[in-house]
């Protein structure tokens, strides 16, 4: 049986991680526009997940197998779809801070 491990690529070179590593440097612009409270819950679980995409699909690129490879390739769905549910949350919790915040009446 021949181990995948013998045809590794070079992560560098795959589009998926390029992207990867764009998309991570644009949520860590996005962070500073989070609410005040939410800047370090949220800019944490944001900066945890967006760094865990590439670091699966390089570690993915070393698997020794398929399958191997597939699960890797699973957790980026997940840190995905974890960036996109916390970035959801901006909307909601800015209108809440503002809430929050204002003067009654």
């Amino acid at each position: 049986m021949l181990l995948r491990a013998f045809f590794m690529q070079d992560y560098h070179q795959l589009e998926i991680w390029n992207r990867a590593m764009d998309y991570a440097v644009a949520v860590y612009e996005f962070i500073p526009s989070l609410p005040e409270e939410e800047k370090y819950n949220l800019a944490s679980q944001l900066r945890r997940a967006v760094t865990s995409a590439p670091l699966n699909i390089a570690e993915g690129c070393g698997a020794a197998s398929n399958t191997e490879f597939g699960r890797f390739l699973g957790c980026l769905s997940l840190s995905e779809r974890s960036c996109h549910g916390t970035g959801t949350l901006r909307a909601p919790l800015s209108i809440a801070a503002a809430r929050s915040n204002a003067v009654p009446d």
